[in-house]
């Protein structure tokens, strides 16, 4: 099940972050969920970050259960060797036969941009969800699951005239506080009914931010989230 077509939400239409880069480490292979897509993470030799569904097509064993092996996915079930196009190149049981081509992961596209992974499930051309202007001098802060809708949570925390919330972009807002710490939160809608909102602190200093100014910001959304999470629980059915 996904977000709404036409939505601002819509994955196979846009992009979202899936991952903060730094995670996404040679050798290790790393969950994510995009619109109700479960994803596989992994980097390939060449620096590369690949995003496939996380199901292999011969069996349907996660891929997050398997390894890298020379610069491949190997599925933990058979061990299915996957090459970073999504192909198939070793069949344990058969080495000498050519895998079919129809042995392939399914593949979406990735790119990496401002510390963070981005995914869409679509054929879209990659987008920024920020303006340039508005995405210097970043760090990332810390990541929340709220349980509700990305569109949910982008509406309850625009309404909330305490929090100060603004409109950045279609799937990111922002707030500054009275002692001028600016915060971007962007909203990656995980499923129908959850999203992951990557916090970062934005501004002058925010390269390189101490302890207590992370601390600060993710105490600050923490009651900001609680309020998200009510309001959108009165919404279902």
């Amino acid at each position: 099940m996904h977000t709404t077509v036409g939505s601002d939400f819509e994955a196979s239409a846009h992009w979202f972050p899936v991952a903060v880069s730094g995670d996404i480490r040679q050798g290790e292979i790393t969950q994510a969920f995009l619109d109700g897509q479960e994803l596989a993470l992994w980097r390939s030799a060449d620096g590369t970050v690949h995003a496939w569904e996380n199901r292999c097509p011969h069996r349907g064993t996660r891929f997050t259960l398997g390894r890298i092996i020379d610069d491949t996915l190997s599925c933990a079930y058979h061990g299915w060797r996957f090459e970073a196009s999504g192909q198939c190149t070793l069949i344990p049981a058969n080495p000498t036969l050519t895998p079919p081509r129809n042995a392939c992961a399914k593949v979406f596209g990735t790119h990496e941009a401002g510390g963070f992974v981005w995914a869409t499930l679509g054929t879209a051309p990659w987008s920024p969800a920020v303006p340039a202007a508005a995405a210097t001098a970043t760090a990332h802060c810390r990541a929340f699951v709220v349980e509700a809708a990305a569109q949910t949570v982008r509406e309850r925390l625009l309404e909330h005239p305490a929090y100060g919330y603004r409109g950045i972009g279609a799937s990111v807002v922002g707030a500054t506080d009275a002692d001028g710490h600016a915060t971007l939160a962007y909203l990656t809608p995980m499923s129908p009914e959850r999203t992951l909102v990557h916090l970062v602190l934005s501004g002058p200093g925010a390269a390189a931010p101490g302890v207590a100014e992370r601390l600060r910001a993710a105490r600050s959304f923490k009651p900001r989230r609680a309020y998200v999470e009510a309001a959108g629980l009165e919404n279902r059915p």
